[in-house]
C-alpha cells in the first residue's frame, strides 16, 4: 500500500514542478510569491482520480497549509463497481473472452480429449468410441474448461478489488534517446508488478538503445478494466505479464520515477530526472 505520507510528498514535488515550468523560481515558491490562479492550477494540474491537495487555513494562526481531501468510502465501492461492472455475468465474461481466444480453446479442447479423455474413456469401456460419443466427450470437456476461466476470473477479480483507488504500475520501453520520452503519450500498456514487466515493443533498433524503467500512479476508475480482465485471465499472457490496460488520451498518470536499466545484468537501475520529477503525464493513443 501507498502510504499518505508518501502521496502528500509526491504531489508537493508535482506542485513544485509545475510553478517551475510557468517560469517560477525556486525563491518565489519558498517565500510564497505566487500568483493565486497560478497556484490553483498547479494543484489542478497535479490531481488524479479523486486524490488532490486542498488550501485550508490554521483558525489558531490563520497560517494556509496543505491538507489531503481523501478518498471516502462510498467513493471506494463505486469505483470497485465499475470494475464489476465490466461484465454482466460469468457468462458475457465467457463470450468476451472465447471471442478473444477462441484459437486457444479449439486446441485446448482437442488436446484434452485426444490425449486424456477418449484414451481413459475407450480404456475403460475396451472399445473405440463411437463419433456420437467423441461428440458428447467435446461438450463435457469444454464445460470443464469454462469452469476453469471462470475460477481464474474470480480469483483475478478478487486481486483488482484489493488495490487502493490509487496504485502503483510499471512499464518498461526501449528508446533510441531520450527525446523519445513523450509526456502526452507515455503509453496504455503497464504492469502492476516491477518483476513481470517487459518491453516488447521497438527490439529492432540494435546496440544503441536504452531500456528504461518507469513508475507511475494511476486511478482505478482511469483502467480499461474489461481489457485489463481478459489479459490477466488469459492462461499464458496473464501470468507472465499481470497486464494493466489503461483507457486512451488525456488519462493523466502521475510518473514519478524514471529509471534507465543498465545492459549489465545485476547492475542496479540508475535513476534519471530526478529534478523534474514527479510529474503529470497523459496515456495518449
Amino acid at each position: 500500500m501507498i502510504e499518505m505520507s508518501l502521496l502528500e510528498k509526491l504531489m508537493n514535488n508535482c506542485i513544485k514542478n509545475s510553478l517551475i515550468q510557468n517560469g517560477y523560481s525556486i525563491k518565489e515558491i519558498m517565500d510564497g510569491n505566487i500568483k493565486e490562479n497560478d497556484l490553483d492550477n498547479a494543484i489542478k494540474d497535479c490531481c488524479i482520480g479523486n486524490i488532490c491537495l486542498s488550501k485550508v487555513k490554521v483558525i489558531k494562526d490563520g497560517i494556509e497549509k496543505w491538507e489531503w481531501s481523501k478518498l471516502e468510502w462510498e467513493q471506494k465501492a463505486k469505483i470497485n463497481r465499475l470494475i464489476n461492472q465490466a461484465f454482466k455475468s460469468y457468462d458475457d465474461f465467457y463470450e468476451d473472452w472465447e471471442g478473444w481466444n477462441s484459437d486457444y480453446i479449439e486446441e485446448q479442447i482437442d488436446d484434452r480429449v485426444e490425449y486424456i479423455y477418449k484414451p481413459n474413456l475407450e480404456k475403460k469401456l475396451g472399445r473405440e468410441i463411437t463419433e456420437e460419443e467423441e461428440k458428447e466427450l467435446k461438450k463435457k470437456v469444454e464445460e470443464n474448461l469454462k469452469e476453469d476461466i471462470i475460477g481464474t476470473y474470480e480469483d483475478i477479480m478478487d486481486v483488482f478489488e484489493d488495490f487502493n483507488d490509487i496504485f502503483i504500475v510499471y512499464r518498461m520501453i526501449t528508446i533510441k534517446d531520450f527525446n523519445d520520452l513523450n509526456c502526452e503519450e507515455i503509453g496504455k500498456y503497464w504492469s502492476w508488478d516491477k518483476n513481470r514487466v517487459e518491453a516488447h515493443w521497438r527490439k529492432d533498433f540494435g546496440k544503441e538503445t536504452k531500456s528504461i524503467l518507469i513508475t507511475g500512479l494511476v486511478s482505478k476508475k482511469d483502467v480499461n478494466w474489461r481489457d485489463t480482465i481478459l489479459l490477466n485471465t488469459h492462461p499464458y499472457l496473464g501470468e507472465e505479464e499481470a497486464e494493466i490496460r489503461m483507457n486512451e488520451n488525456k488519462i493523466p498518470i502521475i510518473i514519478t520515477e524514471i529509471e534507465l536499466i543498465p545492459k549489465i545484468t545485476g547492475k542496479k537501475y540508475i535513476p534519471i530526472f530526478k529534478e523534474q520529477l514527479p510529474m503529470k503525464c497523459y496515456v495518449g493513443k
